[in-house]
């Protein structure tokens, strides 16, 4: 996962797809269960995910980190600070850190 100047900068954008790929990365470097998995076909736009997000869109959804509405992901929106701040607290209370 890069930016467009093949950098993730600080003030560069992210899309949910992205930002729920850099959680599940982690989760899985630390070791912690990454086997909860969300159907994205219960989603309106659950298609719309790309494939190289795909398996961490399904892990996010499947532990209840993300998710726009009942009906949406929207995960090539871009992340704001409270939903950023939002998918960080659930992890974190998934896995008691």
């Amino acid at each position: 996962m890069t930016g467009n100047s093949g950098k993730l900068g600080a003030w560069s954008n992210i899309y949910r797809q992205d930002f729920a790929l850099i959680l599940f990365r982690y989760a899985n470097y630390m070791g912690y269960d990454t086997s909860a998995r969300g159907d994205l076909s219960d989603y309106v736009d659950g298609a719309w995910t790309s494939e190289y997000a795909w398996e961490a869109m399904e892990w996010a959804v499947g532990a209840g980190i993300i998710g726009q509405s009942v009906e949406n992901l929207n995960s090539l929106g871009y992340v704001n600070r409270a939903e950023g701040a939002a998918m960080i607290s659930r992890f974190t209370n998934l896995y008691g850190i």
